[in-house]
């Protein structure tokens, strides 16, 4: 989801191929630059297929329900046929599949208020239930990176701290380890602090 008056920039669309690409491979796969590539075609041309349609009048909802029939009935049209060989399509549109409408997880994505969690006064996220579950913890990890980083930068003059409780689960997660680097060396710049609460300080 977009507000009205705003683009999506650059690093909100690195979320978005991560978070794509954690779907189809999980979090332990490394992903070619072939794939990268295509990938990034991918999404840049859903969102000017959303745009066009948005100017002939035709409401797209904005969810992932959306990207998956694009990606179904319109992607593989534009893909080309050397990179079809780099590109494994009918694996990528039955992995993304759960997520759709009727699929097993086609409540994490599909939300039909359109509000952003960056801005939240105060969010709370409860892992414990989700913490060692090998699809949603992944997925709702990258929502909490980027809900983080989008109020980091938006919101600018005002002070925002992010405290992670007993955050071992997280850290060993390869991800969120490399999130927390990321912030540590850059919330400062943004008037921003990072807090671990935990009992182990080793």
């Amino acid at each position: 989801f977009v507000p009205d008056g705003e683009t999506k920039n650059l690093e909100e669309q690195e979320s978005l191929k991560t978070l794509i690409f954690t779907l189809w491979k999980g979090e332990n796969q490394d992903i070619s630059k072939e794939e990268y590539t295509i990938l990034s075609k991918c999404i840049i041309n859903f969102y000017q297929y959303t745009n066009e349609q948005y100017k002939k009048g035709n409401i797209i909802q904005d969810s992932f329900d959306s990207f998956y029939e694009y990606v179904a009935n319109h992607f593989s049209k534009i893909l080309l046929e050397e990179e079809k060989t780099y590109f494994d399509f009918v694996s990528f549109k039955m992995v993304l599949k759960p997520y759709y409408r009727g699929g097993e997880y086609d409540y994490l994505l599909n939300s039909t208020e359109e509000f952003s969690i960056a801005d939240l006064p105060f969010c709370v996220f409860e892992l414990d239930e989700i913490k060692d579950h090998p699809v949603i913890f992944p997925i709702v990890a990258l929502v909490i990176m980027d809900a983080f980083i989008a109020k980091m930068r938006k919101y600018k003059a005002i002070k925002k701290i992010i405290l992670i409780e007993e955050a071992w689960s997280a850290i060993s997660n390869a991800g969120m380890a490399e999130f927390l680097k990321y912030l540590y060396k850059t919330v400062r710049k943004f008037n921003g602090s990072v807090g671990i609460i935990t009992q182990e300080l080793e």
